[in-house]
């Protein structure tokens, strides 16, 4: 395989500026787009995830194309299988084939991974402890996903289901299992395939008769949609983001000249409580790197009880 530092990176000594803009749309046009991009939540940015970005931070790409490694995007170590054809079976198996051949190298090198006898493997975020992994397949639901009763079958089958990032018809649905902690990757995978297999056998009862998806298998039931289209210009994604995050601020101080307040007892909370204008005089300023806002950082501060 073959390593692509974040560009802009410069901790790589053998791409001292990171991937080039051709690189980033190759993993970007890769099927389930095997690239990631900066952090942009609240949450993920108080806790630090983006401190330094983009250094340190890339993709090891298998040659299959198919497989990936993300560094120190959220983890230290994520690794992507991406099934276009929907064999989660199979891109399971490849995960773990290269999960067991990095344990067995960072075994030799007396750096094992934080797993604990109790929780399983130790993640950044709590949700993911157990065994690590995260089994998702994306749907064409355009029919059952206008239904009340869209999230109640999700549930019963232990599912949860989010509208696709990017995907403006809302007819693209990312599924994955609710249960991680005290359930085996095994058993994840089951109920992911069988509550699928519910949702897909839903959807097409509901839909007339003539409505035949392109993407259907021989079954009838629609197949995992691809993940998401690469757009045309690396550099044009990266500025619309900024864009979208100081219109996102700017909403918020045409709304209310300050935040609600009441029941706030940190620090932060006191001091605009102390100088109304303080923070509508600097809610919109912006880093210059990636465009974040001060109105977007200072939320989790402003919700801390000092």
């Amino acid at each position: 395989g073959r390593y692509y530092p974040l560009r802009g990176s410069t901790t790589y000594l053998p791409k001292p500026r990171g991937m080039t803009e051709m690189d980033e749309q190759m993993l970007m046009s890769l099927p389930g787009s095997l690239m990631f991009i900066d952090p942009d939540s609240p949450v993920a940015l108080s806790s630090g995830l983006a401190n330094d970005w983009p250094d340190g931070r890339g993709i090891f790409l298998l040659t299959d194309q198919r497989t990936a490694v993300w560094v120190n995007e959220e983890e230290h170590i994520k690794v992507v299988a991406v099934c276009p054809r929907g064999d989660a079976k199979e891109a399971l198996g490849r995960a773990a084939g290269v999960l067991e051949a990095l344990e067995q190298q960072l075994a030799q090198d007396r750096r094992p991974m934080a797993v604990s006898a109790k929780l399983g493997c130790l993640t950044v975020s709590p949700i993911n402890c157990g065994s690590g992994v995260t089994s998702t397949y994306v749907m064409r639901l355009k029919v059952l996903a206008t239904k009340p009763k869209f999230k109640a079958l999700c549930n019963q089958h232990g599912l949860q289901a989010k509208s696709q990032p990017g995907d403006t018809s809302r007819e693209l649905w990312e599924v994955s299992v609710q249960a991680k902690l005290g359930v085996s990757a095994v058993e994840q995978l089951n109920t992911l395939i069988t509550g699928c297999a519910a949702l897909a056998t839903e959807e097409m009862a509901l839909r007339p008769a003539d409505d035949a998806d392109p993407a259907a298998d021989g079954n009838g039931a629609p197949a995992p949609a691809p993940a998401g289209e690469p757009l045309p210009n690396g550099t044009e994604h990266k500025e619309s983001k900024q864009a979208q995050r100081r219109s996102k601020a700017a909403a918020v101080v045409a709304a209310a000249s300050m935040p609600n307040l009441e029941g706030k007892t940190s620090i932060l909370a006191k001091a605009i409580q102390g100088d109304e204008g303080l923070y509508t005089r600097h809610a919109q300023l912006a880093t210059a790197r990636l465009g974040f806002t001060l109105a977007q950082l200072m939320t989790p501060a402003l919700d801390h009880d000092d």
